[in-house]
């Protein structure tokens, strides 16, 4: 949120929000489905565990813990990654 108020307060003319749906159809900005790839979530071992799963027919046969499968509850949890 503080990157999109600081576009904001600097005059941005667009600011991208891409939008995955969690599983209790919260929509939430957010590039990736994969909550592995940006997120805590592997500290977390109750979490990814409960939610960790592979999909043959998406994103090349990915596995990880996505967005579409879990509520906002635990995904508010989460915090950001700084890779």
């Amino acid at each position: 949120m503080l990157a999109y108020t600081g576009a904001i307060n600097g005059g941005s003319d667009y600011i991208d929000c891409p939008i995955q749906i969690t599983s209790d159809s919260v929509p939430i900005c957010r590039e990736d489905a994969n909550l592995i790839k940006s997120t805590d979530i592997l500290t977390n071992h109750a979490l990814w565990q409960t939610y960790y799963t592979s999909y043959a027919g998406f994103q090349n046969g990915s596995s990880g813990v996505f967005t579409f499968d879990v509520p906002w509850a635990d995904i508010s949890t989460l915090r950001g990654n700084r890779d």
